[in-house]
């Protein structure tokens, strides 16, 4: 018998994300939302990050609302799911929450042996590099002592020239972690303190302002109200973007986006500043 429209369409659009193919996933989003539906997986972007799920149980149900457990399939990360639809036809999706979980003692993992785990890994970057959805260089270690080491796909696609476990890659926003311990370690010396304003370091920053009102801190924690450079400036400009300096010479005059300390919005360009800052 039917299991409900709520699981029917928890499946049904399950099926649709998995495909990979945006066109049919967009018209899934046309056709089985609600206009005001709540759902944070419309965007091509979120679908690279998470993958492709797989249903692992139904953990309780009503004909018009669903709780799931989803399994991430290229990263073995559980997702608990809910699905509320209208109690009308066609049962178009009200709301689509998701939020990662531990994974369950009951869905625990198979344990792999040392040389299961070495295979299992070639096994699933070959599948990765056959479907070009991995190109990188990847390194299993134990103790400090490399298990497994490979580069896999290209560096440089129009030119054909591969990766290698030399090849330098851009590391997006991981440097933020190193950009923040360099602040702490320097808070640490007496050469920072956290809670001075930002012009207290960069006297010449061109916006004086912003440079006085905003910490070390908000910068650090999001807080400042110094925005992003991402934008037409700097697809204008990004090739001649080299340094801190030349993000400020660009960015600098702009006022903060709000009164510093009232919010929080993630600000690429606020780890710019502190990059000056280390300096």
């Amino acid at each position: 018998h039917s299991a409900g429209p709520a699981v029917e369409q928890l499946k049904h659009w399950i099926a649709a994300y998995d495909s990979g193919n945006w066109d049919i996933y967009r018209e899934f989003l046309r056709t089985n939302f609600a206009p005001e539906a709540e759902n944070i997986f419309q965007t091509r972007s979120v679908r690279r990050q998470t993958g492709a799920f797989d249903l692992l149980k139904i953990e309780k149900q009503t004909p018009f609302e669903v709780v799931a457990l989803l399994n991430g399939r290229e990263s073995d990360r559980v997702g608990r799911i809910v699905v509320a639809v209208e109690p009308a036809e066609p049962h178009r999706i009200l709301k689509l929450q998701a939020s990662a979980i531990p994974r369950p003692p009951d869905l625990a993992l198979p344990h792999l042996n040392e040389s299961e785990l070495i295979d299992s890994l070639r096994q699933r970057l070959n599948e990765a590099r056959s479907t070009d959805t991995f190109s990188g260089a990847v390194l299993l270690a134990k103790e400090g002592n490399p298990l497994f080491a490979k580069a896999y796909g290209f560096a440089d696609r129009e030119h054909q020239i591969s990766n290698s476990l030399d090849t330098r890659f851009r590391m997006g926003s991981m440097n933020k972690m190193f950009t923040a311990v360099s602040i702490l370690q320097l808070a640490s010396a007496g050469k920072v303190t956290l809670d001075d304003p930002l012009i207290k370091y960069l006297p010449d920053y061109p916006n004086r302002n912003l440079a006085s009102k905003v910490t070390i801190s908000e910068l650090l924690s999001h807080t400042g109200g110094t925005g992003d450079f991402f934008g037409p400036e700097f697809d204008e400009h990004r090739l001649q973007l080299r340094t801190h300096e030349d993000y400020i010479k660009l960015f600098g005059d702009r006022p903060v986006a709000f009164a510093p300390g009232s919010r929080f919005e993630y600000s690429n360009y606020g780890f710019v500043i502190l990059g000056a800052v280390i300096e």
